[in-house]
């Protein structure tokens, strides 16, 4: 009982926990008539220094000082109880202090503050407005968030938009032109020596007179690079040269040899002359005539192997018909080789790389029992989370054991053994106490 026949409207409460404290939790209770207890609710526990709502039931912990300043509503008596048994060296002692006068204002049991007995936001009563007076005078300082410009000037992006009415009354609009030779307003018309109109219309009766286009016969002409303006080219004959050295920027192919990009596509005329030479082409270009003998020799781009003999990239994969004539496979295992310790030990690589496990022997000369881990590792791991191969083996003291496997133990990486007190994926490896034999692939 911490606080008995209160009047006091609050109480607080200083939990002193010493350590240790492995478990423990406490809640507290009131009674309102000295005889029906009730938990009390989490609105009426603050921390004094926060006044944030503590929950409850509060778990304990060690070395801490914990304070709790409980609303008492009215309630003639205050306890604390534990909720969950408290277990460890250390004790924990409350601390009471009862408070005469109220801290803040009531609460309801959310912990809301009360200001009309419902704890609920309260309507505030008048008018509130932005509404300026008619006429007020305003200064504006921005529109559409960007400061307007005023007074003449150049554009910008605080120069408002507008549309002109088109019964607006007509108005001068002064504009500066760019410097200039001549301004003309209309058509214009090249006129030749002779005073005609040189235009013409596209498919229509040609002018008298038309308009010389010219070229340059140069030997040597300039390589131009990007953006340079050029003449066009003549030959010696006064022919326009053309560039046939590239079709679609593709360098051509002269002269004999092998085909590339360069090469153009020709089609043969039906009544093609016979030809003096044969001419040769590939077998991948032709049909052949039917049952045509031929010579593989690749298949995929890699050469076939032939034969008997062992599998390789050049052996084609095939599938067995479910109706195929039943016949032997002949599967020979690889040779067994032999491991077995020379000395007592604790573990031993019985395979450094990838193979089988045949079969494998223990022997315990210790005098208690202990657990047999056969590991996939090239080497014996460091003691914790290991890769199995087989279950642990749990030999009795000065015991032994043989394991024979008919197909053999896949290992992946390696074979290694040894000796554990733990007997799970767990390895934490004991003393040079067995001898270990082993056949392996």
């Amino acid at each position: 009982m911490l606080v008995s026949n209160a009047g006091s409207p609050f109480v607080n409460v200083d939990l002193v926990q010493t350590t240790t404290l492995t478990a423990g939790a406490i809640n507290f209770e009131v009674t309102y008539d000295d005889t029906n207890w009730i938990t009390i609710p989490n609105a009426q526990v603050v921390d004094p220094s926060t006044l944030a709502q503590i929950s409850l039931p509060y778990t304990l912990q060690a070395s801490t000082n914990k304070n709790f300043l409980v609303a008492m509503a009215g309630a003639r008596q205050l306890r604390i109880k534990t909720s969950t048994g408290i277990t460890g060296t250390g004790n924990v002692t409350p601390f009471v202090t009862e408070l005469n006068y109220n801290l803040f204002a009531q609460l309801n049991t959310s912990g809301a503050q009360k200001v009309d007995g419902s704890g609920v936001t309260q309507p505030v009563s008048g008018t509130v407005t932005t509404t300026p007076p008619s006429n007020a005078s305003t200064n504006i300082a921005q529109i559409n968030a960007v400061t307007p410009l005023m007074g003449n000037g150049v554009t910008g992006t605080g120069s408002q938009r507008v549309t002109i009415a088109s019964d607006n009354t007509a108005f001068g609009v002064n504009a500066t032109l760019a410097a200039e030779t001549t301004k003309v307003i209309g058509t214009v018309r090249s006129l030749g020596n002779a005073g005609a109109t040189l235009d013409s219309a596209p498919a229509a009766t040609a002018p008298t007179n038309t308009l010389q286009v010219g070229g340059t016969f140069t030997t040597t002409p300039t390589t131009l690079t990007t953006g340079q303006a050029g003449s066009l080219q003549l030959t010696a004959a006064q022919n326009l040269k053309t560039d046939q050295t590239t079709i679609a920027g593709t360098a051509l192919d002269v002269n004999s040899g092998n085909k590339s990009a360069g090469t153009q596509r020709v089609v043969l005329a039906t009544d093609q002359p016979a030809l003096t030479n044969k001419l040769l082409v590939t077998p991948d270009s032709v049909a052949l005539p039917a049952n045509q003998s031929v010579n593989v020799s690749q298949i995929n781009a890699v050469t076939p192997l032939m034969g008997n003999g062992v599998t390789g990239t050049g052996s084609q994969r095939v599938t067995i018909a479910s109706d195929n004539t039943a016949f032997n496979v002949t599967n020979t295992p690889a040779a067994a080789t032999t491991v077995k310790s020379t000395a007592l030990e604790a573990s031993h690589v019985l395979k450094a790389s990838a193979g089988g496990l045949v079969s494998v022997g223990i022997y315990n000369t210790k005098a208690s029992a202990q657990f047999i881990l056969i590991m996939d590792s090239s080497t014996v791991p460091a003691d914790g989370a290991v890769t199995l191969l087989y279950p642990p083996i749990n030999i009795p003291a000065a015991g032994n054991a043989h394991l024979n496997f008919t197909t053999p133990l896949s290992a992946a990486n390696g074979i290694a053994i040894c000796n554990s007190s733990t007997g799970t994926f767990t390895k934490t490896v004991g003393s040079a106490d067995c001898v270990f034999t082993a056949e392996v692939q």
